[in-house]
């Protein structure tokens, strides 16, 4: 009857759960290929859709001394012995805890991280702790026979938070150093170098947004050369500093825009090149990922702009040719002809004077091909007000 009831309990226990266990959703635990499979094994009549790793699991909650028979039972169904609570708690610390040498001996023989840590709030302890805090003398010699420490020792270990998050890999001086995975408990990942507790070196993080990053990191931020694949299509290639954009780089749309040149923190700033899908083209400087200075603008149908920019407008002087022929020198307000100017046109014509708004307003000269002229004033692009003209005879 007693079994029974156990059995009732952890069932409730695994339901009410349920919450805990949705953040290792993911987490696929890898067959152990020394599972006892003796026929003479007590069955276990598992509840539907709860496998023995999943009732293992919900046994290392419980609080401590824990019922070793149960999980040996459990163990020898096939379930995973690396299964461990949400705070690190495994099959290995628990027979630390309580003394069983036969126990630790199985888990050795797992291959099972012998300095993995349980960490919770207040406390982080490895399975040697509970064998010297319980005065286990026989468990504690086996351990340190085994390399066993109090601490995280240098090498691979596996370290479990409170968050939810999990770290698989190398530490040094118990700090994460080396080869490591972090498993966040939103799904992200990050899988590559680490030092001193930080991501750094060369490593590949995947968020649980899809956005991919593959390259260097220092101090736990992109810094480096690296690739940046965006969930929207878009991807970044360059160099990076405290996870901006900064320095080359090269971006790519998704709608195959693209940009080459000069980044800082993350804008298009200095010298680059902007090619559109349109076949436009800018070549020359930014500032807060506007065009802004010297810059020359090829459209798509042969029209030219070559001088000064101003948030992504012709602003200041410059020179516009146009594909059949046409040019202009002189000063541009927001796009258009303003200020004083010279235009030619391929017929030998030409006007000096002032726009406003691509109209000629205003004093100006204009020079016709056989050689008349007239100085004086315009309105509406037309001659208009007081004015000279010189014939050419």
């Amino acid at each position: 009857m007693s079994k029974i009831c156990h059995n009732i309990f952890l069932v409730i226990f695994i339901f009410l759960s349920q919450g805990i266990y949705a953040q290792n959703a993911k987490e696929q635990p890898v067959p152990d290929p020394k599972a006892t499979t003796d026929t003479g094994v007590r069955e276990i009549a598992h509840p539907i859709g709860v496998s023995p790793t999943e009732q293992l699991r919900a046994a290392l909650e419980l609080p401590s001394p824990k019922d070793m028979a149960w999980l040996t039972t459990l163990l020898n169904q096939g379930a995973d012995i690396r299964t461990t609570s949400r705070q690190g708690w495994s099959v290995l610390h628990e027979a630390a805890y309580q003394g069983d040498t036969g126990l630790i001996k199985i888990c050795l023989a797992s291959k099972l991280p012998i300095d993995s840590v349980s960490i919770t709030t207040t406390t982080r302890t490895t399975a040697l702790y509970w064998a010297v805090h319980n005065k286990h003398e026989d468990a504690e010699k086996l351990l340190v026979r085994n390399g066993a420490s109090f601490g995280v020792a240098d090498g691979y270990a596996v370290q479990l938070y409170d968050s939810g998050n999990r770290y698989e890999g190398n530490f040094l001086k118990g700090e994460k150093s080396g080869h490591g995975i972090y498993y966040y408990a939103d799904s992200s990942r990050y899988e590559g170098d680490w030092e001193h507790d930080e991501q750094s070196g060369d490593g590949v993080f995947n968020w649980s947004t899809g956005d991919i990053y593959m390259g260097q990191l220092a101090h736990g931020k992109l810094n480096g050369r690296g690739v940046f694949y965006f969930a929207s299509g878009n991807r970044y290639e360059g160099e990076w500093k405290d996870s901006y954009e900064e320095g080359m780089g090269h971006f790519f749309w998704s709608n195959h825009d693209e940009y080459e040149g000069h980044f800082v923190q993350g804008e298009k700033s200095g010298e680059g090149i902007f090619n559109w899908s349109t076949c436009d083209r800018y070549v020359g400087h930014y500032e807060h990922n506007k065009q802004s200075g010297k810059g020359s603008f090829y459209f798509e149908n042969g029209d030219i702009y070559e001088g000064d920019w101003k948030d992504d407008l012709e602003n200041g002087t410059g020179t516009f040719t146009w594909a059949v022929g046409h040019k202009y020198v002189g000063q541009f307000v927001n796009n258009e002809l303003s200020g004083e100017g010279t235009c030619f046109w391929v017929n030998g014509e030409k006007y000096e004077g002032h726009y406003d708004k691509n109209i000629r307003t205003g004093y100006g000269k204009y020079y016709w091909v056989n050689k008349d002229k007239y100085f004086g004033s315009f309105s509406n692009n037309m001659r208009s007000g007081h004015g000279s003209y010189y014939y050419s005879n």
